[in-house]
């Protein structure tokens, strides 16, 4: 709007013509109780969560945020920042190739897999694996220059082998 003397004025008249779109929960709430309108985390606010909970806990972030953010930039509850470090944290992990295994079937076919990844390596790490019904799975881990250095040690030293029995494979 402009005024009488052609400036700019500091209040402006919007009239919507439309109808009125209630907002509803989110599609995968499970509390049908809540009759909260589901309000999307600004992309921006999303970032600055991740950016900040590398460095402190998600309830300072949150306090931080509410704090300092208008009411519609800031996280509607604590859980946003909760969720979103948490898949962060898991994406970083996964991502350094240290995804966890869930059971012990999952933990013994990684074995299995560093085993069969290791073949190719001129110095394998992994030198075998042995699974039998009465006893618990072993590893065997070992390069040939861990071998060398114990057999240096064991046996050119001036007092020989530390305990006089030791066999090396």
């Amino acid at each position: 709007m402009v005024s009488a003397d052609d400036t700019p004025s500091q209040v402006a008249v919007v009239e919507y013509i439309g109808q009125h779109v209630e907002g509803a929960p989110h599609g995968l709430c499970k509390d049908t109780k809540l009759n909260e309108p589901y309000i999307r985390t600004p992309a921006e606010t999303m970032k600055a969560i991740s950016s900040m909970t590398k460095q402190q806990s998600a309830k300072a972030v949150y306090n931080k945020l509410t704090a300092e953010l208008y009411v519609d930039a800031a996280p509607q509850n604590a859980a946003i920042v909760h969720d979103r470090k948490y898949r962060e944290a898991r994406k970083e992990h996964q991502n350094n190739g240290n995804d966890h295994c869930k059971t012990f079937g999952d933990e013994f076919q990684c074995v299995f897999n560093v085993v069969q990844s290791d073949r190719a390596l001129a110095d394998p790490f992994v030198r075998y694996v042995v699974a039998t019904g009465e006893r618990v799975p072993s590893v065997i881990l070992y390069t040939e220059r861990q071998i060398r250095k114990l057999k240096a040690f064991c046996f050119n030293g001036p007092s020989g082998s530390p305990s006089g029995n030791i066999f090396v494979v």
